[in-house]
C-alpha cells in the first residue's frame, strides 16, 4: 500500500492524447519550419536537383499527413474555425480560382494543394492550443533550430556558412531562411521573458541571446529592422493598453501618423542614405526588379496571372526579367508585388481586409485579456507584413512565418467573437468568456 501510495499516478488518456497533440504539432512546425531536411538534400553549392525536390515534396506529405490526423478528431471545431475565419478561408480559395485564368494551370494547380495542406496546421493549432501554449510550443522548435545552427559553426564549419560568403545559414537552406527564423525567435524570447513563470522567463533569455546571435551572423538586414520594428510595435499596445477612451484612439492616430511619416521619409531618402554609407542602394537587385514587375503587374492587373504561375520557366515575361537583371530570381522579393502577380487586385483587395480584421482583432483580444499572451501575436503580425515589403512570404505554404502568420490570424479570429462590449459607459472591452483561455484548449 505504501508503494502504491508513493507511486506515480498514471496518465489518464486524455493526457496521453494531449502528450501527442504537443509533439506532434511541434513535428509539423520542424518540417514545415525548411531546417535540416533541405540542407542534407542540397548539393555542397546549395542548389536542389530534381530528386532533391521530390523528396522534399515527401516531406511536406509527411507533414499535410501528420496535420490531417491531428485535425481528424476536431473537424467540427474546424469547420467553426473556418467560418470565423471566413476571411483567410476566401483568400485560401482564391488560387485554387485562379486555375481558371492562369497562364501555367498546372503549375498553379498544384501550388494551391500544397498551399491548402499546409493551412491544416494552422487550423489545428487555433482550435486546440491558446497564445502561451503556442508561444512555447514555436520557442521550443525554433529555439532548437537557433541552438543547432550555432552548434553547426563548431562540427560542419563548411555547411554552417553560405557557399563562398561569410554569412551563417546553419541548418537552413539559405542565408534568409535563417534571418527569418531569428527574427521570429527574438519576438518569442521576448514575450518569454515577460512571462510570469520564472523558468520560463530564464529560457527566454538564453534563447534571445542564442537569437540574436543567429540573426547577427545571418546578415539579415530585413530581419534586424524587423526586430526594431517588434519592439515599436510592443510598445504601441502596451501604451494603448494604458489608457481609456479617447487616449486610446490619440495613441492610435499618433502611432499611424509616425508610420506614415517614416514611410515618406524611407520613401525620400533611403537611397541617398545607402549610397552615403557605401551600401548597395539597389537592396541587393531588388529596386530594378521592382521596375521590371510593376510593368508586368500593370498587364495583368485585375486577376494576375494565376498562383504561383509567373515565376516559371515557361514564361516569357519571367525569362525576359530574368534577362535584363541577370539572375534568376525565384519571386519578387516583394510580398504585395507577389500578389498582385497572382492574384492582381483582387487578391490584394482581399488580403488587405484579412489584414484589418485581424489586427483588430488581435488589438481586441489584447486590450480585453492582457494575461492570455496575445501581444506577441500582434507583434508577430506586424513584423511579418513589415519582412513583405522585401520577402515573398505570402501564401507560401514552405514559409515558416506564413505558418506562424495564418496562425495568428485564425486565433484571432476564433477567439474574437467570445468578446463582447462593455457596457454603456466604458470605453474599454472585457471579456465574455467565464474560464481562462490559457488553462486548456479548445474555444466555443
Amino acid at each position: 500500500m505504501t508503494a502504491l501510495a508513493g507511486a506515480r499516478p498514471r496518465a489518464s488518456p486524455g493526457d496521453r492524447v494531449r502528450r501527442l497533440e504537443w509533439w506532434g504539432a511541434g513535428m509539423v512546425l520542424l518540417l514545415q519550419s525548411g531546417a535540416i531536411f533541405p540542407l542534407l538534400l542540397s548539393s555542397p553549392d546549395g542548389s536542389l536537383d530534381g530528386h532533391a525536390r521530390s523528396l522534399l515534396r515527401l516531406v511536406t506529405l509527411l507533414a499535410a499527413g501528420l496535420s490531417a490526423i491531428l485535425l481528424a478528431a476536431h473537424y467540427r471545431q474546424a469547420l467553426k474555425a473556418a467560418g470565423r475565419g471566413l476571411h483567410m478561408a476566401a483568400l485560401i480559395a482564391l488560387p485554387f480560382v485562379s486555375v481558371i485564368w492562369s497562364i501555367s494551370p498546372s503549375s498553379t494547380l498544384k501550388s494551391a494543394i500544397s498551399l491548402g495542406l499546409s493551412m491544416l496546421l494552422p487550423v489545428f493549432i487555433a482550435i486546440r492550443f491558446t497564445p502561451r501554449q503556442l508561444l512555447i510550443l514555436a520557442g521550443a522548435v525554433l529555439g532548437a533550430c537557433m541552438a543547432l545552427s550555432l552548434g553547426m559553426i563548431a562540427v560542419m564549419p563548411g555547411r554552417a556558412f553560405m557557399p563562398s560568403e561569410p554569412e551563417l545559414r546553419g541548418i537552413f537552406l539559405h542565408k534568409n531562411v535563417l534571418g527569418w527564423a531569428a527574427t521570429h525567435c527574438c519576438i518569442i524570447a521576448a514575450a518569454m521573458m515577460r512571462d510570469r513563470d520564472r523558468r520560463l522567463a530564464r529560457l527566454g533569455a538564453l534563447l534571445l541571446v542564442a537569437s540574436l546571435a543567429c540573426l547577427l551572423l545571418s546578415g539579415s538586414a530585413t530581419g534586424l529592422l524587423s526586430v526594431g520594428l517588434g519592439l515599436v510595435i510592443a510598445i504601441f499596445h502596451i501604451v494603448l493598453a494604458r489608457h481609456r477612451g479617447l487616449g486610446r484612439t490619440v495613441t492610435v492616430l499618433v502611432f499611424l501618423q509616425l508610420v506614415g511619416l517614416l514611410l515618406i521619409f524611407l520613401g525620400s531618402f533611403l537611397v541617398p542614405m545607402l549610397e552615403a554609407l557605401g551600401k548597395d542602394a539597389t537592396l541587393t537587385g531588388r529596386v530594378p526588379l521592382w521596375r521590371l514587375v510593376d510593368h508586368e503587374i500593370a498587364h495583368h492587373l485585375l486577376l494576375g496571372f494565376g498562383y504561383e504561375a509567373f515565376w516559371t520557366e515557361g514564361n516569357d515575361a519571367a525569362w525576359e526579367i530574368w534577362s535584363r537583371i541577370g539572375w534568376q530570381a525565384p519571386h519578387s522579393h516583394n510580398g504585395y508585388r507577389d500578389i498582385m502577380l497572382s492574384l492582381g487586385l483582387l487578391g490584394l483587395i482581399l488580403l488587405a481586409v484579412m489584414v484589418v480584421r485581424a489586427l483588430t482583432q488581435g488589438t481586441r483580444l489584447n486590450l480585453a485579456r492582457p494575461d492570455e499572451s496575445w501581444l506577441w501575436l500582434n507583434v508577430l503580425a506586424g513584423v511579418f507584413l513589415f519582412m513583405n515589403l522585401t520577402e515573398s512570404v505570402f501564401l507560401d505554404p514552405g514559409a515558416f512565418p506564413w505558418t506562424l502568420f495564418a496562425t495568428a490570424v485564425l486565433m484571432f479570429a476564433v477567439h474574437a467573437p467570445t468578446l463582447r462590449p462593455a457596457p454603456a459607459g466604458l470605453p474599454h472591452l472585457v471579456g465574455a468568456a467565464t474560464r481562462s483561455v490559457g488553462s486548456g484548449p479548445g474555444f466555443r
